[in-house]
């Protein structure tokens, strides 16, 4: 794993732990905070070949369905590529 890697997914953990209660958006707002920054993190266990495939396949389902609910989906995460 490079350190760019590390260095987003490390962020983004942080940011999730600094947003541990919702705010006043909402729980969907609430959401959508916590899995941007948790996506980096899921994105690096779909590329794991240490993850079992069909452990992959569902986490890309689950990244491509919160991408869609959420409006964030990235040019970087393609469902399924790695499978």
């Amino acid at each position: 794993m490079s350190s760019k890697t590390f260095t987003s997914i490390n962020n983004g953990v942080q940011q999730v732990l600094a947003q541990q209660t919702p705010s006043n958006g909402g729980n969907v707002a609430h959401l959508a905070t916590v899995y941007a920054g948790i996506r980096p993190l899921l994105t690096a266990l779909v590329a794991s070949p240490f993850v079992p495939p069909k452990w992959r396949a569902a986490v890309t389902v689950f990244v491509a369905a919160l991408d869609a609910f959420t409006g964030t989906a990235g040019a970087d995460f393609k469902a399924g590529k790695d499978l």
